[in-house]
């Protein structure tokens, strides 16, 4: 029981000593590799686990110091594949919704042009506000610069044009 106390001893007194001089060591190198001071310390923490579930080669290895280099230079490779992997997944997320936003966009306009004969800009740029972006009827009346209350009324007023537009479209 004591040979295996001593033992654990041994090796957290090596890891403690590992840490202590080979942590300045490694800040600097890895700082070469990534200004990102977040993946720097969680590649060292990655890097000092792996050391202490390994300890048992440690503690025999010729160079231990050189061992840990190795397995952070390595850890950073994988995280830093890992990053750009996931930023080129990104690009291609944002290019796609890029391009479905312009769609969208284009749509809209469309959408909206069909009522420039009948309504004014201030009245479309209400009906956007309102269906589009929705906003209420509070926080559009204040980008108007008008009552909520006549926010309402032109809202209803706006309806019934367009109601008035479809009746008369039908009929002909």
């Amino acid at each position: 029981m004591d040979l295996q106390k001593d033992e654990r001893e041994r090796q957290r007194l090596l890891a403690v000593r590992l840490i202590e001089t080979m942590e300045p060591k490694l800040a600097v190198i890895l700082g070469k590799w990534t200004s990102d001071h977040y993946l720097i310390e969680d590649v060292m923490l990655d890097t000092w686990e792996l050391m202490l579930k390994h300890m048992d080669i440690l503690e025999d290895h010729p160079n231990p110091e050189g061992w840990i280099v190795k397995t952070a230079k390595y850890t950073m490779w994988k995280e830093l594949r890992k990053q750009k992997a996931r930023q080129e997944r990104e690009k291609d997320i944002l290019m796609a919704l890029d391009g479905y936003a312009r769609d969208m966009m284009e749509q809209d306009e469309q959408f909206f042009d069909a009522y420039r004969k009948i309504l004014s800009d201030e009245e479309i740029r209400l009906l956007k506000l309102i269906y589009v972006y929705g906003v209420d009827h509070k926080t559009a009346a204040g980008y108007l610069g008008i009552k909520p209350a006549a926010c309402r009324k032109r809202v209803e007023r706006i309806r019934r044009k367009i109601e008035k537009f479809y009746l008369d479209r039908t009929e002909e």
